[in-house]
Formats: structure tokens, sequence, C-alpha cells
């Protein structure tokens, strides 16, 4: 998956540059292409973006939920846990 999401990065970036380009100015179907590409690319990566921060935040929660010395922080983890779970479904 990494792998593709890497895929993805490169090329928003090089469509990122291509709008840049002036020669975009004197195309106007292809600037409107370009366009849509852009935007589909960039909420790819948002969500690729929003997916690795709830897995990092469920990573540091599901340790607390075990190691914290607070049983009622461990609860709180706990809960926290099986919420982010759902939404990483």
């Amino acid at each position: 998956m990494q792998r593709k999401i890497n895929e993805i990065q490169e090329r928003y970036k090089l469509v990122e540059l291509e709008l840049q380009s002036p020669a975009m100015l004197k195309n106007v179907q292809a600037l409107r292409e370009l366009s849509k590409e852009y935007a589909g690319l960039k909420e790819i990566l948002e969500k690729a973006n929003t997916i690795e921060t709830l897995k990092k935040h469920l990573a540091r929660t599901k340790e607390t939920s075990t190691e914290d010395p607070d049983e009622e922080m461990r609860q709180l983890a706990h809960e926290e846990v099986e919420r982010l779970s759902l939404l990483l479904k």
C-alpha cells in the first residue's frame, strides 16, 4: 500500500509542476483535465494522511490502555482504541 501511495505522491508532484507551466495557459482542455486529476490525487493523499495519523494514534492509545498506572486512564484509552479501530475498518 505504501508503494502505491508513493506513486500517487510522485504523480501529484508532477501534475502540480505541469499545472504551473506557462504552456498550460494555452491549452484550456489540458488545464481542465490536469486540474481534475490534481484534485483527485490531493483527496487521495489527504485521506491516506488521515489514515496514517489514526494508525499512529491507535498505537499510542493501545500502549496507554495497557501500561498507564491509572485505571481510569486505561479504561478511557481502551474505549478510544475501540473507537479508532472502528474508524479504520
